[in-house]
Formats: C-alpha cells, sequence, structure tokens
C-alpha cells in the first residue's frame, strides 16, 4: 500500500499539515516493512522520536495501526520494544470483474489480501437491473453482516464497454449486453454508502499489470484484450489515459479495410472480424469443408483449432493470415502512436500470433518495440478492480489522518 501525500505538500506547510505528512509516511513505512517498532520507525523515517511517538499514538486511535506485542530485545540490551503493524482488517474493499459469461466478486483486506470470493453468470440477457441487484447481494454475503458491510470502504468494478468514470456509468457497450447509459455506481453506493469506482475492464486489466504483472517495471505501457470484444489501455506515467469522451483504446472500432465500411458498425469494424466469437464463427464455418479443421475442433477451442489446421490446409492458413495481420496492424499502430515502453496482449489468438507480431513491429516501426504477454491473465481485471478500491480506500485514510487531527485543534481550543 502507498497513502498519497501530494496534495499535502507545499512550499509553505502549516505544522497541521507537516504532521499529516509525517503520519501518512509513517503509516506507509509501517505497511511496507512492517511490524517495526517506534525506534526503528524514527530510523527509516529519519523523524524524530517524539514524533513518531505522537504519530503512532494517532495511528493507533484511528484504528490503522495496532500493537502486535513485545519484540526481540536490542543486540545492546534493554527492555523489549513493543512492534507495529498494520490493521490490515480495519476495512475491506471489494472488487467486481463483469464478464460477457460470468462475473466474479472479491472481497480483500486493506493490504490487498483476498479474503472471500464468489463466481455468479452474468446472464446479459436479463439485463442490468438484474445484474446489479445479484451482485449487490453477492458482495453483502461475502462481507458478512450488517457490522462487516459497514466497514466495506470501496467496491472496484471492471465491466466491458465505455465507462463513464466520474458517474460509475456505463455509456455503451453492444456485444453481448446491448447496454446504453447504465449506472452502475448508484445502486451500490445506496446500499453501502462506500465509494465505488467503475472502469472500462481492460483499462482495469492494466492496472493490475501494472501494480502486479508485466507493467510493473515501466512508466508508460499498452495493453491490448482479446475476447468477444476487443479493447486497448493506455497508461502514461502509469496512470490511465481516458480520453476525452471516455473511449481511449477502443480500437474495436478501427477500420480493417475500404471494403468493411458500411457493414456492422455498432460493434466496431475490426472486432466484427477479430472478435472470438466471430472466430469461432468463421472457423466452424470452414470446418464444412476443411477436415483438418473438424479433426482439431473435436479437442480445441476454435482459436486453437485454426491454428493447429493452419499448417496442414491452406484454407485454414489464409483464415489464420488474415487475422494475424489485423492484429499485426491494430499492435502497430498503437505502438506507433504512444510509442509505450511495452505493448502487453492479453487473450487466447495472441499466444499463436505474437512471433509474427513482433516480427511485423521490428519490420515497420524504425525503433525497437516491447511487445509480450500480458502476465495476469483472467484474474487482471479483478486484481486491478481491487487495487482500484484500494487507491480509493487509501485516499480516505489520508483524509482520515487530516480530519483527525483538525478536530484534535478544535477540542483543544475549546478546552
Amino acid at each position: 500500500m502507498r497513502l498519497p501525500v501530494a496534495s499535502l505538500l507545499t512550499q509553505r506547510m502549516k505544522a497541521p499539515d507537516m504532521r499529516n505528512v509525517n503520519g501518512i509516511q509513517l503509516l506507509n513505512l509501517i505497511a511496507e516493512s512492517g511490524p517495526l517498532s517506534r525506534a526503528s520507525l524514527a530510523k527509516l523515517s529519519r523523524l524524530s522520536k517524539p514524533t513518531v511517538s505522537e504519530q503512532v499514538q494517532r495511528l493507533i486511535a484511528l484504528g490503522t495501526v495496532v500493537e502486535l506485542g513485545e519484540g526481540e530485545a536490542p543486540a545492546t540490551g534493554g527492555k523489549r520494544p513493543t512492534m507495529l503493524a498494520f490493521h490490515a482488517e480495519a476495512g475491506s474493499v471489494a472488487a467486481v470483474s463483469i464478464g460477457p459469461e460470468s462475473t466474479g466478486i472479491a472481497i480483500s483486506n486493506l493490504m490487498g489480501e483476498r479474503k472471500a470470493f464468489e463466481e455468479l453468470p452474468t446472464l446479459a440477457s436479463e439485463g442490468p437491473r438484474h445484474l446489479i441487484a445479484r451482485v449487490r447481494a453477492a458482495i453483502a454475503r461475502l462481507v458478512g453482516g450488517k457490522h462487516a458491510a459497514s466497514r466495506l470502504r470501496a467496491i472496484g468494478i471492471g465491466v466491458p464497454g465505455r465507462v463513464d468514470c466520474k458517474h460509475g456509468k456505463v455509456l455503451e457497450l453492444a456485444n453481448v449486453f446491448n447496454w446504453r447509459e447504465v449506472d452502475l455506481a448508484g445502486p451500490l453506493h445506496r446500499k453501502f454508502q462506500c465509494a465505488v469506482l467503475v472502469d472500462n475492464d481492460v483499462n482495469v486489466a492494466l492496472l493490475g499489470e501494472i501494480n502486479r504483472g508485466g507493467a510493473r517495471h515501466v512508466r508508460s505501457a499498452v495493453l491490448i484484450r482479446l475476447d468477444v470484444g476487443l479493447g486497448a489501455a493506455i497508461a502514461m506515467d502509469r496512470k490511465i489515459h481516458h480520453g476525452s469522451h471516455w473511449a481511449a483504446g477502443e480500437i474495436g472500432h478501427l477500420v480493417p479495410s475500404r471494403s468493411s465500411i458500411g457493414g456492422e458498425s455498432t460493434r466496431g469494424y475490426l472486432e466484427n472480424v477479430v472478435g472470438s466469437d466471430k472466430i469461432a464463427a468463421a472457423v466452424k464455418a470452414a470446418a464444412r469443408r476443411v477436415p483438418a479443421l473438424r479433426r482439431h475442433l473435436r479437442t480445441k477451442s476454435p482459436t486453437a483449432a485454426l491454428f493447429g489446421a493452419a499448417g496442414e490446409d491452406a484454407r485454414a492458413a489464409e483464415i489464420a493470415r488474415e487475422i494475424t495481420y489485423h492484429l499485426c496492424t491494430a499492435v502497430s499502430q498503437h505502438a506507433l502512436v504512444c510509442d509505450p515502453e511495452v505493448v502487453l496482449l492479453s487473450g487466447e489468438v495472441f499466444t499463436f500470433v505474437l512471433p509474427e507480431i513482433r516480427e511485423f513491429l521490428a519490420r515497420t516501426i524504425p525503433w525497437p518495440s516491447s511487445v509480450a504477454l500480458a502476465e495476469l491473465g483472467e484474474e487482471a481485471v479483478l486484481l486491478g478492480a481491487t487495487d482500484l478500491a484500494l487507491s480509493s480506500s487509501y485516499e480516505q485514510l489520508s483524509r482520515e489522518l487530516q480530519v483527525y487531527d483538525s478536530d484534535l485543534a478544535i477540542a483543544a481550543a475549546g478546552a
């Protein structure tokens, strides 16, 4: 964890602001390196022992730090120190990953350690209201009881489609869902009275890769994710870029060829060619005429069957080449426009075409481009949604430190 301090830093800081910065610094140290003694905190933070002692009492009073008991005596002898730890169980966060077939819900503590999980069938045909009701019930069930629900600090949600993150609303989601102007945040906020953060699932997946996966060592990254839908997420300085219409990365709407214009466009021209359901439909149609495809389909997914049969049959190879070319150009365009340190690829098809994509980029881009498979796989959205909720929780903890200090000042003035 890492609590934000940037909003407090100014050239001419007042004493309360400095105390808040000190408190946040110490809480970060305890969370990242604890358990620690007060003496160790003073040494690591370079704050005076009286300052550390005062701040630790604030953190204990707020319930964010707990005393674990005595640690080992110093090598020089003397009293055993009391060890301090971040109270990760002082609150919880919920993460929701909405997919075409299933929706995952996870509850984690304030260190991001998962405590409970449940998977629901999405049943998109029933409409968003029924799904929201089932997600709401599942979160209540997983956190367990009214008191536990009151400690839920934030809910992070990853959902396909174009999302207004400011208002927690799905603006447009075609594909399986056919949603427009769906308020996801409102019903959950009213139920749990906590922050609800909603973002496009690819953006959320990239957030997970930034914190825990293939983008954790870079400042800029692009994630391209292909399932039924095709989307991209862009991070600069480790922050997601959303665009002026919340549409950054909506690469499913790229036009693969002039002949595509005028065809199906509500879903997206490119997505209508390379979406996993479209690949499956093309493979199954071709299998009527291609024995190699029929044989591979008995034991493999349509995508795996296609690339398995491509080495045996010219017609299968032609379908595979067309899909590969479209994906190569889509990845190349993002590598050129964004110039990220790494492009991450997520989806079954990329495991078959990664070498071709690397070769295409090496041939068409005059500078080195790093392309790799994403590391978190199917867990990326749920992990990213957890990080989204944790970030909000840490901002709340920072504000609580400020409010606590203000309350003390008011109490002292009235004494």
